[in-house]
């Protein structure tokens, strides 16, 4: 029989295990290089999920399609410099979502992302955008010394890069069949794929 201290200290043990608690931070996707609104800002869900993560923010951000554009038509093939984190593909009858992440120690910089998309028999090319960060919205890194121990990350970070060729040379072939297919379309397709055509998707090195 569980005595009242025993369920006291148990109650008191569970409701001290404080979850992590994720800032809603808003973000502007813009053309590449440029303080331009991209096409594809659009598609970014609002606001993204930033957390403190040990030593760096881990950002958690969403890619949101429509059935009408197929499966996960877009795919994040770098962030900041690294493959995407702790992908997640999830989707319904009506809409396709694609949540991924990445981690920093800096969000006031401009954080960059090659992304590739693949409307089958539409359009097919890779492009980059930019990512900007409200930075009054941003919770607060605890500042180290270099010879203090890095803080323990409280929530795993998952990336296998072993994925990223394989998934580089399945949009490279989906890429090739979409391009094929515009071409034989015909008419305002031959101009999709003139302003697509040769973008291929190439393996991005991660910094070290």
């Amino acid at each position: 029989m569980i005595t009242f201290g025993l369920a006291f200290a148990l109650i008191c043990g569970f409701t001290n295990a404080h979850p992590v608690q994720a800032a809603a931070v808003s973000y502007q996707t813009l053309t590449y290089g440029t303080t331009k609104t991209s096409l594809a800002a659009k598609y970014y869900v609002q606001p993204a999920q930033v957390v403190v993560n040990g030593d760096d923010y881990l950002v958690t951000t969403t890619i949101h399609t429509t059935a009408s554009l197929g499966a996960w038509p877009v795919t994040v093939l770098s962030i900041n410099g690294v493959g995407p984190a702790n992908v997640v593909k999830t989707h319904d009858n009506n809409d396709y979502d694609y949540q991924y992440a990445f981690e920093t120690k800096d969000l006031s910089q401009t954080i960059n992302s090659d992304i590739a998309i693949n409307v089958v028999g539409v359009y097919a090319a890779q492009h980059t955008l930019s990512f900007k960060f409200d930075q009054k919205q941003l919770p607060s890194l605890q500042k180290k010394s270099p010879t203090q121990t890095p803080a323990k990350k409280k929530i795993p970070v998952t990336r296998a890069p072993n994925d990223q060729a394989k998934q580089v040379a399945n949009l490279n072939a989906a890429n090739q069949a979409t391009q094929t297919k515009v071409l034989i379309g015909g008419g305002l397709s031959m101009v999709i794929v003139a302003i697509g055509a040769g973008l291929w998707v190439r393996r991005k090195q991660p910094k070290s």
